[in-house]
């Protein structure tokens, strides 16, 4: 019941493209939840989104207190641009009650937001009314990525400062916003909530 995809072709040419160790990274972080179906959209954006596990060195570099590492086949990239959860409706729900979690820019340094269909669903700060276009919290997240990544001669830009996200102080941006992210969550089912009690008086 469970659908594994990267970002390679499963018909296309045979070891050709990549995603293979990510792929093989995402079904040993899933495991557990497939046998316990709790699957959440939490899950998805507050552990596998910024967990640093290697199924080819099998390693889970997440809270092993190193410092450096190299940015190379884990779940989240320094090319991510947001981790996103799309919760659609049960049988009989209107569709309108379908939601998009969504952590907009890196993900390890992301905050999540709520959009929801029809019009103002998207919140303001997820909107491209910053300067050029952009969006003001993903401008944020950004330069947080850039703290985790902060050398930028040679092949420096691979390397990841991990201590940034995770240290033994518990200040690392994982460490501090996930705990506020699920905060936001109880906030968005409680919204979910009221949308459903709204449509459900409109269509008596």
């Amino acid at each position: 019941g469970v659908l594994f995809r990267t970002n390679y072709s499963y018909s296309g040419r045979e070891d050709d493209g990549y995603g293979y160790i990510r792929e093989e990274n995402e079904k040993f972080l899933l495991e557990k939840h497939i046998i316990a179906n709790d699957f959440t959209p939490a899950v998805f954006t507050e552990n596998i989104s910024r967990t640093f596990y290697h199924s080819l060195i099998g390693k889970d570099f997440t809270h092993s207190g190193e410092k450096w590492i190299i940015d190379q086949d884990f779940i989240p990239r320094r090319s991510s641009t947001a981790t996103t959860v799309i919760e659609g409706v049960k049988k009989g729900e209107n569709p309108l009650l379908t939601v998009m979690w969504i952590g907009i820019g890196y993900p390890p340094c992301s905050e999540i937001r709520a959009a929801w269909l029809g019009k103002g669903g998207v919140p303001e700060e997820l909107r491209g009314i910053g300067e050029n276009g952009h969006s003001p919290l993903c401008d944020t997240v950004v330069k947080r990525k850039y703290e985790a990544f902060p050398i930028k001669r040679g092949n420096g830009k691979y390397y990841i400062n991990l201590q940034v996200l995770y240290n033994a102080n518990g200040t690392g941006y994982c460490q501090t916003l996930v705990p506020e992210n699920m905060k936001i969550y109880e906030q968005g089912y409680n919204e979910r909530n009221r949308r459903a009690a709204l449509l459900n008086n409109k269509n008596k």
